[in-house]
C-alpha cells in the first residue's frame, strides 16, 4: 500500500497518558504528558489546548507544564495530543482530560494594631458667635495593622477597619492591609470630653471575620 500525508509507511499509532495535580501557584495546575508506547521514537512534539476551545495554546517539545487559569477551584478540560519523530500520532488523534485549578493557600487572619502612643487631639472651633470657643475635639488614630498573606492567592486587595468610637458612632472604612503597617489615619470628632475605650477591628478581603484589637484603645478627650 502507498502512503498518505497523515499515515506514513509503517504507521503505528502511539499511546500516551497524562498526570496532573493542582499547582502551588494561584489557580494553577501541573500537567505532564507521558508517552507510553514502546515503539514511539523521540523526540516528541506536544500540542495542548488548556481550555478545550479549539485552539492550541502550546505546541512544542515540552512534556511538562504549569498552567495558570483565570479562576481558582474551577473545573476545566484540557485537550492534548503528541506525535513522535516518525510522525506517528496519538491513538485516537486527541484526548481530553478534566482538571481542577488550585484553590490557593488558606487565609491568614490580619493582625489589628494602632499607634497607642501617638493619638492626636485637635480642637474644633465652630461657634460663629464665639470663634475662640472649642466645640469639640477631633481624635486621630494611626493604624498599624498588618496582613501576612495580603498578596497571596485570592487575598490581595484592601480590607476594612471597623471603629466603634463609643459615643454612638461606628465607622466602617477601607483599609490598605499589607505585610507592613498601613499607617492610615482615621479621625472622629467628639462633642463632649471624657474617657472612651474605642473598639478597633480589621477584616481582610479574603473572608476573615473582623479581628478585634485587645485591649480597646483608651481615648481621653479634654474637657471643654
Amino acid at each position: 500500500m502507498g502512503t498518505s500525508a497523515d499515515r506514513p509507511w509503517g504507521f503505528s499509532a502511539i499511546t500516551a497518558g497524562v498526570s496532573w495535580s493542582p499547582g502551588s501557584q494561584c489557580a494553577s495546575i501541573n500537567f505532564t504528558i507521558n508517552v507510553t508506547s514502546g515503539n514511539a521514537v523521540p523526540p516528541f512534539y506536544y500540542s495542548i489546548d488548556w481550555e478545550s476551545d479549539g485552539a492550541w495554546d502550546y505546541e512544542g517539545p515540552l512534556a511538562s507544564h504549569t498552567h495558570v487559569y483565570p479562576q481558582t477551584s474551577t473545573n476545566y478540560n484540557v485537550t492534548w495530543t503528541v506525535r513522535d519523530a516518525k510522525m506517528h500520532t496519538l491513538d485516537g488523534g486527541t484526548k481530553t482530560n478534566p482538571v481542577t485549578s488550585s484553590a490557593g493557600t488558606a487565609n491568614i487572619n490580619p493582625v489589628p494594631n494602632v499607634d497607642r502612643t501617638n493619638i492626636v487631639y485637635t480642637p474644633v472651633y465652630g461657634n460663629p458667635g464665639d470663634p475662640a470657643r472649642i466645640t469639640g475635639y477631633t481624635v486621630t488614630i494611626t493604624d498599624r495593622s498588618t496582613d501576612a498573606d495580603f498578596d497571596a492567592c485570592n487575598h490581595a486587595g484592601p480590607g476594612n477597619a471597623r471603629i466603634v468610637w463609643r459615643d454612638g458612632a461606628t465607622d466602617l472604612l477601607p483599609l490598605n492591609l499589607t505585610s507592613s503597617p498601613s499607617g492610615q489615619t482615621f479621625s472622629h470628632t467628639y462633642t463632649s470630653g471624657g474617657r472612651r475605650y474605642v473598639q478597633w477591628s480589621v477584616q481582610d478581603n479574603a473572608g476573615s471575620s473582623f479581628i478585634a484589637l485587645s485591649p480597646n484603645i483608651q481615648v481621653d478627650v479634654p474637657s471643654f
